[in-house]
């Protein structure tokens, strides 16, 4: 999976519950934004809370358990949905699920968790198109427009 996301920056992953492709995609992602300057990562969910603590929580523990000298290169901060890389310039931050809160942050990178449990999903995913270097859809399965997405009913530009 981490080869494929590295090759294909428009990447859907359907999953079935704990497979830990969240967590693969944070890991990811917390390296992009600690040795790539100037990444704005989006981290999408339902919620904000959820958006908090399944994604950018995971992301500072991600970081609070690299060696030292990795995380002396590289030093975090951690606020309410947001983890901040001063030295690179780079942010982790959560939204809860809707295409405004695409528009409102302007990201390079989309990380969507559980996209066809959000019920703006299409919203969401259209607002992210015109700004988004990579677009990591992940989901388990739900009915609606993520599911024909994964399934390829759905034509992408």
């Amino acid at each position: 999976m981490a080869n494929d996301w590295y090759e294909y920056p428009f990447y859907a992953s359907s999953k079935s519950r704990q497979m830990m492709a969240t967590w693969l995609f944070i890991i990811l992602l917390t390296h992009t934004c600690m040795f790539s300057e100037h990444i704005h990562v989006c981290c999408q969910t339902k919620k904000e809370d959820d958006a908090d603590s399944e994604m950018i929580q995971r992301a500072r523990f991600v970081w609070k358990n690299l060696p030292i000298w990795m995380r002396k290169y590289c030093r975090a901060q951690y606020s309410y949905c947001k983890l901040l890389f001063p030295k690179t310039d780079s942010i982790m931050r959560g939204i809860p699920s809707g295409g405004d809160q695409i528009r409102s942050h302007n990201p390079n990178y989309l990380l969507s968790d559980e996209t066809a449990f959000q019920a703006d999903a299409e919203e969401s995913y259209t607002a992210a198109l015109p700004c988004c270097q990579r677009i990591t859809l992940v989901t388990s399965a739900n009915p609606g427009w993520a599911a024909d997405f994964f399934r390829d009913k759905i034509e992408v530009n």
